[in-house]
């Protein structure tokens, strides 16, 4: 919770601003108490070591150890040793490897105006007393300052819980049973508010949430509005909508059209392999395969199929598919189903219509090319038996008028011209007749 989180940043941060006051405090008394340390050193200088070399130079080594445990009666001082010439003369105390401050000291004395070098002292201080002491001060600091923060951050979750998440519950609790058909509802917060100061973020944020409430319940009428619009549109056409989702293969929406057209209850259409088990047995395997390999493509496509209604009856079906993709994958397929079967009936018919017309072409070109045959021969026989008496016409006017030109007046030889004309006109057509029955009988080119 945001209490706790809360309560740990402010342990986290009261322990590091402890940790880096107390180190500070820590290192100034450790530096305090190793100053103390040199200043033992120092007076041991200054004091000490002057009457201790007078003792070395006259040899008087009792005299040696009594000033040696005069001075390791001062704080610290732990071990004392005096050499003369690298050689060990007098010590006192213990030595230790660990924890300790030495400090060399040479000893020297005036002999005929020379300072003359006789000697060293070696002054070991411990550090146990001084790590003791910060150690208990680390205790003290960290005890006091542990139960300091503990209270200061016992009472910031106090307060915090009082003033800011028991109204965050509230607000929680509110929103989680808040119920869309009943948006009028009012969150109140148990606190007094002064009307006269100024809104605090939690008023803000009831404000806020409060207009979202008003926000959301004019979405929700909108989108009501249009769905029941949009459902209208849809349900009013004689086509059936419907929506596929291909994780499970099964309808996720299907219009009821479908019980008009097919005759089968919506319902039934949810159950698994409805649509499969309800193909023509004819067309099943193929509309099936059809479908998944379009689908696979990934293209829209249509489809024709033969379904069996309710009461046993074949019917014609357009499927207009669309595949519906998220993140480059189909997820769904959406389409309309619409009944084509008075579309196919007219087909058939049509289909039967020009079968019909074929065949009457068909009989009527065989009785054409029967009649052309007919005319043909009639043609050619006419023209034959035409022809003999002609020439006699045209032969006989031909004789009148060289043999009997003169015996004629002109009115008789005008009528036999005219007889002689009109009997050569008479065998053109006859040779037109002729050339047309041989054309009939040839193949027609056509020529541009």
């Amino acid at each position: 919770s945001i209490a706790r989180r809360l309560l740990v940043a402010v342990i986290l941060m009261s322990t590091a601003i402890t940790i880096l006051t107390s180190a500070y405090q820590l290192y100034a008394n450790y530096t305090r108490y190793i100053n103390q340390i040199e200043v033992r050193f120092s007076e041991i200088e200054k004091i000490h070591v002057k009457n201790l070399s007078k003792r070395l130079w006259t040899a008087d080594i009792e005299a040696l150890k009594t000033n040696l445990e005069e001075i390791s009666i001062l704080p610290d001082i732990q071990y004392m040793e005096i050499y003369e010439n690298n050689t060990l003369i007098a010590s006192i105390g213990s030595k230790h490897e660990e924890n300790t401050i030495t400090k060399i000291f040479p000893m020297t004395y005036i002999h005929k105006g020379k300072k003359v070098l006789i000697g060293k002292l070696v002054v070991q201080a411990t550090l146990d007393n001084a790590y003791q002491q910060v150690l208990d001060q680390i205790i003290d600091i960290v005890t006091g300052n542990a139960i300091k923060t503990f209270i200061l951050a016992g009472f910031i979750l106090f307060i915090f819980n009082h003033l800011i998440t028991r109204h965050l519950e509230t607000m929680a609790d509110f929103a989680e049973n808040l119920d869309i058909t009943r948006l009028d509802q009012q969150l109140v917060l148990d606190r007094k508010i002064n009307p006269k100061k100024e809104h605090d973020e939690l008023e803000i944020l009831v404000t806020a949430f409060t207009a979202m409430q008003k926000n959301l319940a004019v979405s929700i009428e909108s989108l009501q509005k249009n769905e029941a619009h949009y459902r209208q549109l849809v349900e009013s056409t004689t086509a059936i909508p419907w929506e596929i989702d291909l994780s499970s293969g099964l309808f996720s929406y299907v219009g009821p059209q479908a019980e008009t057209v097919l005759g089968y209850p919506v319902n039934s259409w949810y159950e698994k392999d409805f649509w499969e088990n309800h193909i023509h047995p004819d067309d099943v395997e193929s509309a099936i395969s059809f479908c998944i390999e379009a689908t696979k493509i990934g293209l829209d496509y249509s489809f024709e199929y033969r379904m069996i209604t309710a009461s046993g009856e074949s019917i014609w079906i357009k499927d207009d598919v669309k595949i519906i993709h998220k993140n480059s994958k189909a997820v769904s397929l959406q389409g309309y189903m619409f009944d084509i079967t008075e579309q196919k009936l007219n087909e058939l018919e049509l289909e039967k219509y020009r079968d019909d017309l074929e065949r009457l072409i068909t009989e009527r070109t065989t009785e054409l090319m029967a009649a052309n045959k007919e005319l043909e021969a009639f043609s050619y026989s006419v023209s034959h038996d035409l022809r003999a008496p002609l020439r006699g016409i045209d032969g006989f006017s031909q004789i009148l008028l060289e043999d009997y030109h003169d015996s004629l007046d002109k009115t008789g030889q005008a009528h036999l011209y005219r007889i002689k004309k009109s009997a050569q006109v008479m065998g053109k057509i006859i040779d037109d007749l002729l050339l047309l029955s041989r054309v009939t009988r040839q193949e027609l080119e056509l020529k541009t």
